[in-house]
């Protein structure tokens, strides 16, 4: 994954030219933190995306391999509607923001997970349409 971010990326790209032969970084822990930083990342562009834009969610539930219940949340809204400019890069986006563990199933805690997850990705609510 970080060779082909290095063919698309300069700054990666330096990184690894700069750091030492026996620098790797193929472990899992390592792996996993680069994953957290990008989707983190990619998270905030999202919400920066819905600045003035109004937007439908959709959560869907069900099991993982694992025998877990989650919780998966989507967002879908149509950037430059709100700016009155539709053009052809106003086309509609579909988002998905994550997964949440769920250890109960009522609507009031799957409202409660879906609130609080968008508050953690500084997501209003008041643009949620539907």
């Amino acid at each position: 994954m970080l060779k082909w971010a290095a063919q698309t990326d300069p700054i990666v790209q330096s990184i690894f030219q700069d750091s030492t032969s026996n620098a790797t970084y193929l472990s899992h822990d390592i792996q996993n933190e680069i994953i957290h930083i990008m989707s983190s990342q990619i998270r905030e562009d999202i919400a920066f995306m819905l600045t003035n834009c109004n937007y439908a969610l959709m959560a869907d539930e069900c099991r993982d391999i694992s025998d877990r219940q989650q919780l998966s949340i989507v967002i879908r809204f149509v950037r430059g509607v709100n700016d009155r400019k539709i053009d052809a890069l106003s086309v509609v986006k579909e988002c998905f923001l994550g997964s949440v563990a769920l250890d109960e199933f009522d609507a009031e805690t799957l409202a409660n997970k879906i609130v609080d997850f968008l508050k953690s990705l500084n997501i209003s609510l008041d643009s949620c349409i539907c």
